[in-house]
């Protein structure tokens, strides 16, 4: 099209010209110095450049652009929003510093039943450990607790939080099941960026 353009300029104004092969090289601006086609125009080693040259505002600086005849825009494409369920689903209903907690906790309950059979001795302590996961996992088990007060206060208090941590566990998880997030679609580019680092794309 440019070349075109130039023909019927020169057919017009009646006046000769002579191609300057650029080698595909438009400009970049290396070592303080324009090379390819704006470093022949801003050096005079060209009259005028005629190409599909982007206008910046470093080329600005060291040449003079004519008024835009061609606009173009670059755009991408992604699939639309899916609403799904991954493989962490069984995780999503918690935070990762609650799993931390909880596992935390569960260390610390164990480590705890193990210093109290330090001065029990006939105490089951593969038994009580056992009935400390189950609870968490809301299996139904037979507790049988010796009679020791610091022992039951404990693992009472640990079965009545297992039962509060597990049901909020299930409601979250249902609902997740019923209603998965919908992934946030894809508009600028910043999103598309986050969508690459976290692994969306």
């Amino acid at each position: 099209f440019e070349l075109q353009l130039l023909q019927e300029l020169s057919a017009f104004y009646n006046f000769r010209f002579q191609l300057i092969d650029c080698q595909y090289n438009w400009g970049r601006y290396v070592n303080g110095t324009w090379t390819g086609l704006i470093g022949d125009v801003s050096q005079n080693v060209a009259d005028i450049g005629l190409s599909g040259v982007s206008i910046t505002s470093e080329r600005a600086q060291v040449v003079d652009f004519t008024e835009s005849h061609i606009l173009t825009s670059l755009t991408f494409i992604t699939p639309p929003p899916l609403r799904g369920q991954s493989m962490d689903l069984v995780l999503r209903p918690f935070h990762t510093y609650i799993w931390l907690c909880l596992m935390a906790s569960l260390i610390l309950m164990i480590i705890s039943v193990y210093l109290i059979t330090i001065y029990y001795i006939q105490l089951n302590t593969i038994s009580i450990k056992w009935c400390i996961i189950a609870a968490l996992l809301k299996q139904n088990i037979v507790w049988k607790i010796p009679n020791i007060l610091c022992l039951r206060c404990g693992l009472s208090g640990w079965q009545l939080a297992c039962l509060v941590v597990i049901q909020a566990y299930s409601s979250h998880l249902y609902t997740l099941m019923a209603f998965p997030p919908e992934i946030k679609p894809i508009n600028t580019v910043q999103d598309l960026a986050a969508a690459e680092q976290s692994g969306d794309i």
